[in-house]
C-alpha cells in the first residue's frame, strides 16, 4: 500500500521525499499506469521480490545505493520467479502490442512516431532502451 500513498493519482510526491523516490517517479511518469494494492497471498512474484534480500551497500552515496539496487535486481534469475523462458516467450507473442514492439525492434522503428498506433507511443519513446534477446523482450 505504500506505493498507492506515494505515487497514486490523488497525491503528489511529498517535497521531503528522497532523491531516489523522485528519480523513480520521473521514470514512471513516462508510462500510463494504475497502482492497485494486492495482498501478497494473491500476488506471489511481487511478494517474493519484496522479500528478496538485498546486500547492504558499502558506500553512503545515495546515487551509488540506487545503482547497486538496480544491479542486484537485474541479476535476479528467471528461475527464481517460477517462470520458464518458454512460457515467457509464449506470453510475449500472445500480447498483440508486445508482438508489434518485437517486430519493430527486429525490423526497425518507423522514422515518424505518427505512423505507429497510439497505444505503442510509450514504447516508441523508449525504443533505444528496449532490446530483444533470446526471443525475450
Amino acid at each position: 500500500k505504500p506505493l498507492i500513498y506515494l505515487l497514486g493519482n490523488y497525491r503528489e510526491i511529498p517535497k521531503i521525499a528522497a532523491n531516489r523516490l523522485v528519480r523513480w517517479a520521473i521514470i514512471l511518469s513516462a508510462y500510463d499506469y494504475e497502482i492497485e494494492y494486492l495482498p501478497g497471498k494473491v500476488n506471489g512474484p511481487a511478494d517474493a521480490l519484496s522479500r528478496l534480500p538485498i546486500p547492504e551497500p558499502n558506500k553512503s552515496n545515495e546515487e551509488q545505493d540506487g545503482e547497486e539496487f538496480g544491479k542486484h535486481m537485474f541479476q535476479l534469475r528467471l528461475e527464481d520467479l517460477q517462470l520458464s523462458r518458454k512460457l515467457l516467450r509464449q506470453e510475449l507473442l500472445c500480447d498483440t502490442d508486445l508482438a508489434k514492439v518485437i517486430g519493430f525492434v527486429q525490423n526497425g522503428w518507423p522514422a515518424n512516431k505518427s505512423t505507429i498506433p497510439s497505444n505503442l507511443s510509450t514504447y516508441y519513446e523508449k525504443r533505444e532502451e528496449i532490446s530483444y534477446e533470446d526471443r525475450i523482450l
